[in-house]
């Protein structure tokens, strides 16, 4: 299953909310390593603010939207815990790890790939998880076991990586 195809059935789960407009965290995975063929989107609502300047207001995430592959049968639920700070920031849409590294963590969950293997090409996730600012410590305990991983493997040399 390719990213697209999974992100066209997860757009068909999306909640309409009122003023606040939807966006996804990129995929991630249900559990870490992982036991099942399942990932999840985080989602959070956001606006712009009528400040003058091009700002927006990120508040969640509201929903998780979880995905059984590889027939990718998602289901939307309300996020579970409390939501993260409500951040302003002047991006429309917070940076998101590439469409390489997304593809890398759904071959993993599919048994594809093994995790030993693929820190490299899940360097863009720790990039990400690091601005996510506010954000950060809600999106850390949704997925704890891979964000603890994806830190320390940044924290091996490359030479230590590869065994």
């Amino acid at each position: 299953m390719s990213l697209e195809e999974l992100l066209a059935r997860v757009e068909e789960r999306m909640p309409a909310l009122d003023r606040w407009h939807v966006r996804l965290a990129p995929v991630l995975p249900c559990s870490w390593p992982p036991v099942d063929a399942c990932v999840q989107f985080l989602v959070y609502e956001s606006a712009p603010l009528p400040t003058g300047t091009i700002r927006f207001r990120y508040r969640g995430p509201v929903s998780t939207v979880r995905c059984l592959l590889p027939l990718a049968e998602c289901a939307l639920a309300p996020a579970e815990g409390k939501p993260g700070e409500t951040v302003e920031t002047q991006e429309s849409r917070a940076p998101v790890p590439d469409r390489a590294a997304q593809q890398t963590l759904l071959e993993l969950v599919l048994g594809r790939q093994v995790p030993e293997r693929a820190p490299a090409g899940l360097a863009a996730y720790a990039e990400w998880l690091e601005r996510q600012g506010g954000w950060e410590a809600s999106i850390r305990s949704r997925v704890p076991e891979f964000t603890a991983w994806l830190g320390a493997e940044r924290s091996l040399a490359p030479a230590e990586r590869a065994h």
